[in-house]
């Protein structure tokens, strides 16, 4: 089962001890401003999530790059490049990942939070 706890780390806390299997990581947003920058800053976060995962079987970290609880990445710089970057380093890292809205992709932000096509699981599929 997995949860959110907003604000959690990558690594295991006593909600695993209460059935969570996977808990989303909010730490990696900002890591991913260094990945895209220059992919080798995520060598040390690779490798300390790889330690994690090792130490607690049973038990992953969900990576996103963004979603309705914080700055879409695209909106902060503004860069293709920059956000293909950002998506490698996260397809690329241990644990599971998650992709939230499209924003991997560089999905325009609607007017409204809760806009309807910016929910739309693959509306960018067809384009």
């Amino acid at each position: 089962m997995m949860g959110e706890v907003w604000g959690h780390s990558p690594y295991r806390s006593p909600y695993a001890d209460e059935g969570f299997d996977a808990l989303i990581n909010f730490d990696m947003q900002k890591k991913l401003d260094k990945g895209a920058a220059c992919f080798s800053s995520m060598s040390d976060t690779y490798t300390n999530y790889s330690k994690e995962i090792q130490d607690n079987p049973g038990y992953t970290p969900v990576s996103y790059m963004s979603s309705h609880d914080t700055e879409l990445f695209f909106s902060r710089f503004k860069s293709i490049e920059m956000q293909r970057d950002a998506a490698s380093a996260l397809l690329l890292s241990p644990g599971a990942i998650q992709v939230y809205y499209g924003d991997e992709v560089a999905r325009d932000i609607g007017p409204y939070a809760d806009d309807f096509h910016q929910v739309l699981a693959q509306i960018w599929c067809g384009n």
